[in-house]
């Protein structure tokens, strides 16, 4: 049995592609979605779906480090149904499986753990967007995903040569270094789905006026690429035309957010 944990943030948009690929990814019968709205969040979509045993609701006042607070919640309830030898699946909102995932678990517990790796983001611990683990393994380490306890993890995972399967990118769009990207041929992680698409630390050196043609630039692809998946089009279909527009001008930014 696979244990789903993801917590959707501000809107439930995601919910359905992220429901839609659950179903078509993972063994029929064979997963259960563990889900935390916050309290703008409908419900609609999970009322009537036999995958989905626990909804957590809290209002969440700002995103961090609330995230991972829900997400431990979420492990916790997961773990409670868990049996020896099931898995659980950690995936952020706008994160699902584009693959069967069937030849990942088959190696845990050999492996502890699956997860993303975003070296494209100069980061090379596992990343929560996409992390699948043995939860007899979660249970004995009494895993976390503050900051701090996992930081902490990672390094004596390090020392110790804890063996795991890194999922780097091998698919995207290069119209953005990190967002949009499909990890291992396995798992897609849209990037800032649920908030403003920006990297700070991209940006932390740019005027106001570029910042905001940078956000602005980044939420037309995300738009574009969300109604690609929502309408079952390939993910990038039309970036050709946008790179073209030459996305990096000002005002070409301005006269794409218009059309």
């Amino acid at each position: 049995m696979i244990h789903v944990c993801t917590v959707h943030h501000r809107d439930d948009r995601w919910l359905r592609p992220q429901l839609e690929y659950l179903d078509r990814c993972l063994p029929l019968g064979g997963w259960k979605l563990y889900v935390s709205f916050d309290f703008t969040t409908r419900y609609d979509l999970t009322k009537n779906h036999p995958g989905i045993i626990v909804g957590l609701k809290q209002r969440i006042l700002s995103y961090r480090p609330h995230h991972h607070r829900k997400l431990n919640k979420l492990a916790q309830a997961a773990l409670s149904q868990a049996e020896s030898g099931d898995s659980i699946l950690f995936c952020d909102s706008d994160a699902f499986p584009v693959a069967s995932i069937d030849h990942l678990v088959e190696l845990l517990p050999r492996v502890k753990m699956v997860a993303v790796q975003r070296l494209e983001h100069k980061c090379e611990k596992p990343h929560n967007c996409f992390t699948l683990v043995d939860s007899d393994f979660w249970r004995e380490i009494d895993g976390t995903w503050s900051i701090k306890h996992f930081d902490n993890f990672w390094c004596r995972a390090k020392k110790t040569g804890m063996p795991w399967i890194p999922l780097r990118r091998t698919a995207g769009t290069s119209l953005h270094p990190v967002f949009f990207s499909v990890y291992g041929g396995v798992a897609y992680h849209h990037g800032a789905g649920s908030r403003s698409p920006i990297l700070w630390k991209t940006t932390r050196d740019m005027s106001v006026v570029e910042r905001q043609c940078y956000m602005k630039r980044n939420k037309i692809i995300s738009d574009l690429v969300f109604n690609n998946i929502v309408e079952g089009r390939g993910f990038w279909d039309g970036l050709d035309e946008l790179n073209e527009k030459k996305l990096g001008d000002h005002e070409a930014v301005g006269v794409l957010a218009s059309d």
